[in-house]
């Protein structure tokens, strides 16, 4: 992304783009809400997807130490 967005969800930080170590893929996070935007999905719109859905682990407490900001 070249310009910061606001979270359409929470509102209360800004999407920033993130890389699965696992397998490679980008997508969009709100830090704070941990709502997630897959790549090319217009982060301009609500998400249903959450962290722990997306990258499925069965454990919420781990998932951060999965991704890497891209940014």
């Amino acid at each position: 992304m070249k310009h910061k967005i606001a979270c359409t969800h929470c509102g209360q930080d800004w999407i920033k783009r993130y890389q699965r170590r696992d397998t490679g893929e980008f997508f969009h996070l709100c830090p704070e809400c941990e709502s997630v935007w897959l790549e090319g999905q217009n982060t301009s719109e609500e998400t249903e997807l959450y962290l722990s859905e997306f990258m499925g682990t069965g454990d919420p407490s781990k998932d951060w130490e999965k991704i890497l900001c891209a940014e």
